[in-house]
């Protein structure tokens, strides 16, 4: 894997060939918008955390400012334009907080914030980061009560209640309890995007990424859609699609929970109902 510092050096070194190809005329036509994105290339994978250098030309005289876009969301904005190349230079660096696949794009926008050039959605490949293990130190201590032994006369004068042992009958042990079972999902696909509703309208707040382990709190409806306990979530809650994990527990003791509501348009206006056209009563004559 490229180390961050060389992954930007390279960057630096095809943003640097792409001015030289427009001062010997390799650019576009004058006029003419164009977006070419030259960091990160293809199929790059990267680790999370990791500084990406995002880096490429945005060309067009109609274009006022270049927007960089990860995951279809604005990210940054470049407003700083080459007028004698007719240009944009975009150099900035992008890190990843979540692992999976995602998106980059630069886009060229007009003077009234339309797109008039965008460049081709690169697929930035985000792996998590290993974390060395810790060691984890277990202390146990163990208290041992020994209750004095009453005389013969204590104990002759002192009533058993029923179902207690007689003294001298030795200790009982008392029953273990056991531990409900504990609903979870495994995410099996590489990543299972965490929403706030049972819905893929609904808002995303964050990612699971392959193996990881959620406990289940409750289920739609429908059973498509599981709720899980997610730190980043609204309430401590957040819900992943089914398909995406493997469940483990008895999801017959699961409850049916909601989430939020996914966003929905808003009504159409209402049309006044047409007015009927007067009627004339005809004129009777004495």
């Amino acid at each position: 894997m490229r180390t961050p510092h060389k992954m930007i050096s390279t960057a630096a070194s095809w943003l640097a060939l792409g001015l030289l190809l427009a001062g010997c005329g390799g650019a576009a036509a004058p006029g003419a918008p164009a977006a070419l994105l030259i960091s990160p290339s293809r199929d790059s994978v990267i680790t999370v955390g990791q500084p990406v250098a995002v880096a490429g030309t945005v060309s067009g005289a109609a274009i006022r400012t270049v927007d960089i876009y990860v995951d279809d969301r604005k990210f940054a904005t470049v407003a700083n334009k080459n007028e004698s190349l007719n240009q944009f230079i975009v150099n900035v660096q992008w890190t990843a907080d979540l692992a999976g696949s995602h998106l980059v794009q630069l886009r060229g926008l007009d003077e009234k914030g339309s797109v008039v050039a965008q460049s081709e959605n690169v697929i930035v490949t985000v792996k998590p980061a290993t974390a060395a293990p810790t060691a984890v130190i277990v202390v146990t201590t163990v208290i041992t009560v020994v209750a004095p032994t009453p005389s013969g006369a204590q104990a002759s004068a002192v009533p058993t209640a029923a179902g207690t042992p007689a003294p001298g009958a030795g200790p009982t042990t008392a029953p273990t309890p056991t531990k409900a079972p504990v609903n979870q999902i495994t995410v099996t696909n590489d990543f299972a995007r965490v929403r706030n509703g049972p819905s893929t309208a609904n808002k995303e707040m964050g990612q699971l990424t392959v193996n990881q382990t959620a406990e289940v709190k409750g289920k739609s409806a429908d059973s498509l859609w599981w709720q899980i306990a997610f730190a980043q979530g609204e309430a401590g809650l957040g819900w992943v699609f089914g398909e995406l994990v493997q469940f483990k527990g008895d999801a017959a003791l699961v409850p049916v929970a909601t989430g939020a509501a996914p966003p929905t348009a808003a009504p159409a206006a209402p049309t006044a109902a047409p007015t009927a056209a007067p009627t004339i009563a005809p004129t009777v004559k004495p």
